[in-house]
């Protein structure tokens, strides 16, 4: 997903947008716990609030970071506390919260990016009046 995003395969459009991703917050008043190495999901309820999910929107890109430097990432299956899930956090974001997707939810976040789909691209070393840009980088454009 963040490749697609670096190499300016979605539009700008959809990169400037906004994703919604249910999050559970870490328990505060509590101490940290940090899971064993091969328990990535067992010790999760001790440090998460599985009573509430609160809607936050995160830009694809952020979405994308949280998902690729995730140590945290759990199938959950048949539990007592929480429904049939998918639990994932980045190594920044851990400490503070937890993606929680249910099945058509982490679909929908898959499909989001593979839908998006660039119709235009513009290169140039010149802007939209085709006056000549200073420095080194172009311009993209992604329609």
């Amino acid at each position: 997903m963040r490749r697609l995003i670096e190499c300016l395969l979605v539009t700008d459009k959809f990169r400037g947008s906004q994703i919604s991703a249910h999050e559970i917050a870490y328990i505060s008043d509590k101490e940290w716990r940090e899971p064993f190495a091969s328990e990535t999901a067992e010790s999760l309820s001790g440090n998460y609030d599985f009573t509430t999910r609160i809607l936050r929107n995160h830009s694809p890109k952020t979405m994308a970071d949280k998902i690729l430097h995730a140590p945290v990432i759990a199938v959950i299956i048949d539990s007592s506390e929480i429904p049939d899930c998918v639990l994932i956090a980045s190594d920044m974001q851990r400490k503070s919260s937890l993606f929680q997707f249910m099945k058509d939810e982490i679909s929908d976040l898959f499909d989001k990016f593979l839908d998006d789909e660039v119709r235009i691209q513009i290169d140039s070393w010149c802007d939209e009046n085709g006056k000549l840009l200073e420095g080194s980088r172009p311009r993209s454009v992604r329609e």
